[in-house]
């Protein structure tokens, strides 16, 4: 589960630098959300669409006149991918809709980066340049109390002694500040494949356009569409695999997530995967992320309070 953030780094380390545009006036208006779930609405970054395409918080027209400089817009989806079209017997409901659940977007929320090239569904969405990224603060994963390795100074009880079956949330950020304040940890940028369906269901512009969630409208006609991504994971970094065995890919070089969005690749998710691996290739340099234990307050999807992300003490064995 990431914790959303607020804040993006326009700098793509080229000296074309991204276009980004934002329905919202400022990208700080985005709302903050310290918990974040399948079913929630969250803002992503895509590749602006080749034609002019209007979402509730974002329009975008690619201008022909300078097509060498990549735009780039950030747009709300609803986390977890429905690839497959609603019916008029069986729709897909978006979050206003009062029959809404957050149950179907549960199937898949996360796409393994491995396979993603061999399912059809998700390959064709990359090949029809649908790849994102999600910006945030950093994520959640959670363990069952099992021990750290040997001579972590995280250690914890086995559950056996802890007395609490709970699984333990780790909040993962990092390392890294923001260049405008020391005092914010650099966003990670997590890799991403989208989706546009339809709902199944026709309505009035009128009424549509009162939505407050990820519906898009089909100009061509009155379909209500709705988007929605996944996020793709990779096995853990070996310095972690003790809490998950699994994480998002994580595009921790500039260049490389501007290319996920404008020219996504099998040998680019490679490279983005070894680049996440390289502390255990044998290179001198730490991995910029770091983890550590936070409140099982969390491990209710609805819980939104500011201490989400606070460490916390966990009890430590016995000397």
């Amino acid at each position: 589960t990431p914790s959303s953030s607020s804040y993006c780094d326009a700098d793509s380390g080229s000296n074309k630098r991204p276009i980004i545009s934002c329905g919202h006036d400022t990208i700080e208006k985005i709302e903050d959300n310290p918990n974040i779930s399948p079913g929630n609405v969250a803002t992503v970054f895509r590749r602006a669409l080749p034609f002019k395409q209007s979402t509730i918080d974002a329009t975008v027209t690619v201008e022909k006149s300078n097509p060498s400089v990549p735009i780039v817009e950030c747009t709300p989806m609803i986390w977890g991918l429905l690839p497959q079209q609603g019916t008029s017997h069986r729709p897909h409901h978006l979050p206003h809709h009062p029959d809404f659940t957050a149950s179907p977007h549960y199937k898949l929320f996360n796409a393994r980066s491995e396979t993603v090239y061999e399912k059809k569904s998700f390959a064709n969405l990359i090949l029809n340049g649908q790849t994102c990224l999600f910006s945030v603060e950093g994520y959640y994963e959670w363990t069952y109390n099992k021990p750290p390795p040997a001579g972590d100074k995280k250690a914890m009880l086995p559950r056996s002694l802890s007395g609490d079956k709970r699984k333990q949330p780790y909040f993962f950020h990092s390392k890294e500040r923001t260049q405008q304040t020391t005092s914010r940890n650099k966003p990670l940028l997590l890799a991403g494949i989208w989706s546009s369906v339809r709902t199944g269901r026709h309505c009035a512009n009128t009424h549509c356009h009162e939505a407050k969630d990820a519906t898009t409208y089909n100009h061509d006609s009155s379909d209500e569409l709705i988007t929605t991504f996944a996020i793709l994971t990779m096995d853990a970094h070996p310095k972690y695999s003790w809490i998950h065995d699994r994480q998002p890919v994580i595009i921790w070089d500039a260049s490389m997530a501007l290319e996920w969005l404008m020219n996504p690749s099998p040998d680019l998710l490679e490279r983005i995967r070894n680049f996440s691996t390289y502390e255990s290739r044998g290179h001198s340099n730490s991995l910029p992320l770091e983890a550590y234990p936070v409140t099982k307050k969390i491990n209710n999807g609805t819980y939104r309070g500011q201490d989400c992300t606070w460490e916390v003490k966990l009890e430590t064995v016995p000397s």
